[in-house]
């Protein structure tokens, strides 16, 4: 009786615990996070930056609960899904940094991009002129500000990358799991390509929309309904 009553004391130390500490950190992270999507989806750039520091506090929080089991890494089958938790909470912790930081970048130009709750700027900067010159007078200022977002989402894309969707049941309980995961994955991808593939565009800007000097387009229309459109 007494070796079971310390096995039992032994798993409750060992997975009980842990495993209710986990469970509430993912709990959280799942509100903070939902909090931080309506706060974009408002446009309140306030609330966006305190919300997205709530969840990233709370996905530190799960992370480093997440270490308790360790010891499962070497376990077959079972230590591929601890390996997969980690990689998402070290990922998402480095994305939301990225957020944090795009955040900061476009927080002065709030107003002119409409991220001040929803309501734009009643001075007359919502109108396109305006915003084109705001792109002109801003991009300068916005391509350094790539380099350290850039090396955020190489880490968010690394770790993301790490986990494989086929090891998940395509639903579980009624709820779809596999395919979610493999575009939650996609879309990873897809802005880290975004943020390192724009920042040589960005450097061009300037440029093309005649900063220093005044530029002549020429655009050629083609008519592929022609039976020959080239002329």
């Amino acid at each position: 009786g007494g070796i079971v009553g310390v096995v039992l004391l032994v798993l409750i130390v060992a997975i009980g615990i842990p495993g209710f500490l986990v469970y509430n950190s993912a709990r959280s992270v799942q509100a903070s996070g939902t909090e931080f999507y309506q706060a974009l989806q408002t446009q309140n750039l306030e609330q966006s930056k305190t919300s997205l520091a709530k969840t990233k506090s709370d996905l530190q929080a799960l992370d480093k609960n997440l270490n308790f089991f360790a010891w499962t890494s070497i376990l077959p089958y079972v230590g591929n899904y601890w390996k997969d938790a980690k990689a998402a909470s070290v990922g998402g912790v480095a994305g939301l940094e990225a957020g944090e930081l795009i955040l900061k970048t476009v927080e002065p130009y709030a107003d002119i991009l409409g991220f001040n709750g929803g309501q734009q700027a009643e001075d007359g900067a919502k109108t396109a002129e305006d915003r084109i010159e705001f792109i002109t007078n801003t991009v300068g200022d916005i391509v350094p500000q790539l380099s350290p977002i850039s090396e955020k989402t190489i880490i968010m894309k690394t770790e993301f990358d790490k986990i494989d969707p086929n090891r998940y049941p395509e639903h579980f309980r009624g709820t779809a799991v596999r395919e979610p995961l493999r575009k939650g994955i996609e879309l990873v991808d897809q802005v880290h390509e975004f943020v390192t593939g724009g920042k040589p565009v960005l450097e061009q800007m300037p440029y093309l929309l005649g900063v220093d000097g005044e530029r002549t387009y020429l655009f050629v229309w083609q008519n592929d309904k022609e039976l020959r459109p080239a002329g």
